[in-house]
């Protein structure tokens, strides 16, 4: 009898041992299955291009960390359809050929969506080459009026030069400022000249006038003394304005100031960044600026996202910054919507899609991919950005 029940014991416990080893196997492949399925689902890979070193770099890096922040947002809620969005970025180094190579780089790459670029120059260069190919850019801060109106594969988040010509011109005539010298920086084609054609209609519309353009290449020592010189040479000169990046426009705005130039200085929202404040110190003072952020907005959405992007940064948020996580946002709903990021589809749904809640208002982007946006006037006072237009 204690045998048969030691050889039954044994039984038993075999058995207990091929069920363990029946779940361990069942476990294992479930396992197995899990992983495949999540290495299945591959990235979802969106290219970001724009200048992203030089002094030329401030307004491409902080819409790059825009981009960021919604991307983080993203993936922490679980990506698109399960996918994980991955940023693949290049730098453009501000140079008009480097932006044309760049497009054939993103397509062998297979990448189909691309953020960029963040100065209507490079975009403009790069425009023929993304026309040919079967890719879908997005410009957060391309406002050039020769890209608009056009059924293309070019999409925007920000409105046109029209629009800051008119809040600078509405803004300088309550205040009496009739007379103008412009100071252009010719480098970014597509934009600069655009944005002077329409400051010059706004203000002889109004009654004022350009006394000279002053244009120039590179700011090098010499061109700012030269520079100077002319304007000093305009003895009824009320007002400057300065189209350039903010590096340059704080650069000149020093040069004046310590030469005694006293007129109203302002500039376009390209300049709308920290460098201005940075780099031009006290001197800056009193410049006013085209501004697309109400930075004294109390929306919970906006909040969140400054705080996010200056604990993550340790920079305050720009309009740069702003209109790329809307464009990120707007694309991530477009891409969820239609399944896969086939550009011709992407854009079909924005266009469809319409109208955008943003940080602070909603936005639209009409049947062209054009976007309209309300401009405000800053003026800085004590290193700081304070409104000072009367539209609330």
């Amino acid at each position: 009898m204690i045998e048969d029940s030691c050889v039954w014991c044994y039984v038993i416990r075999k058995g207990n041992d091929m069920k363990k080893k029946v779940w361990v196997s069942i476990i294992f492949l479930l396992v197995i299955i899990m992983t495949c399925g999540c290495a299945g689902k591959k990235p979802i890979k969106i290219g970001l291009v724009g200048t992203m070193t030089g002094k030329q770099s401030d307004l491409s890096v902080s819409g790059r960390r825009g981009v960021e922040i919604a991307i983080e947002k993203i993936n922490n809620n679980g990506g698109i359809h399960g996918r994980k969005i991955e940023l693949v970025i290049k730098d453009d180094l501000f140079d008009q050929n480097r932006a044309k190579e760049i497009v054939g780089e993103f397509v062998k790459e297979g990448i189909q969506i691309v953020i960029g670029h963040y100065t209507s120059g490079e975009m403009t260069a790069a425009y023929d080459e993304v026309k040919k190919q079967d890719i879908l850019y997005l410009g957060p801060t391309i406002s050039a009026d020769a890209l608009g109106g056009i059924d293309d594969n070019f999409i925007r988040f920000i409105a046109s030069t029209k629009e800051q010509a008119q809040i600078i011109t509405k803004v300088a005539l309550e205040k009496k400022q009739k007379k103008f010298v412009v100071i252009i920086d010719n480098k970014n084609i597509g934009f600069n000249e655009m944005l002077y054609k329409n400051f010059e209609d706004c203000l002889n519309e109004g009654g004022g006038s350009i006394l000279t353009k002053i244009t120039y290449d590179n700011l090098d020592d010499d061109t700012i003394v030269k520079i100077s010189n002319e304007i000093k040479a305009q003895k009824e000169v009320e007002s400057l304005f300065i189209i350039s990046n903010a590096s340059d426009l704080a650069t000149i705005t020093k040069e004046c100031r310590k030469r005694n130039i006293e007129s109203t200085i302002y500039g376009p929202l390209w300049a709308h960044t920290d460098d201005l404040l940075r780099i031009g110190g006290e001197y800056v003072d009193g410049v006013n600026v085209v501004s697309g952020v109400d930075y004294d907005n109390t929306s919970e959405e906006f909040i969140e996202f400054q705080d996010a992007f200056y604990k993550k940064y340790g920079k305050e948020v720009s309009f740069s910054s702003i209109y790329s996580y809307e464009a990120m946002m707007a694309l991530s709903i477009a891409i969820e919507s239609v399944g896969n990021t086939d550009p011709k589809k992407v854009k079909a749904k924005i266009i469809e899609i319409g109208t955008f809640q943003g940080l602070q208002e909603k936005f639209l982007i009409d049947q062209y991919g054009d976007n309209t946006r309300n401009y405000m006037l800053d003026q800085i006072m004590k290193g700081g950005y304070v409104r000072v237009d009367n539209d609330e």
